[in-house]
């Protein structure tokens, strides 16, 4: 759910996905991508 936030985060957030009213929190996207990478590239690192 990168992106989607909680309700406990802020009452904006936290509608589905596919909802009309979902709004993301685009402040964590960095971050998510960044930890995507990482993930990426142990992966590649340990499964030569």
């Amino acid at each position: 759910m990168l992106g989607a936030g909680s309700k406990q985060e802020n009452p904006l957030f936290g509608a589905p996905m596919h909802s009309e009213k979902v709004v993301f929190n685009e402040a964590i996207l960095a971050t998510g991508a960044a930890i995507h990478a990482y993930s990426a590239i142990m992966w590649l690192k340990n499964n030569k």
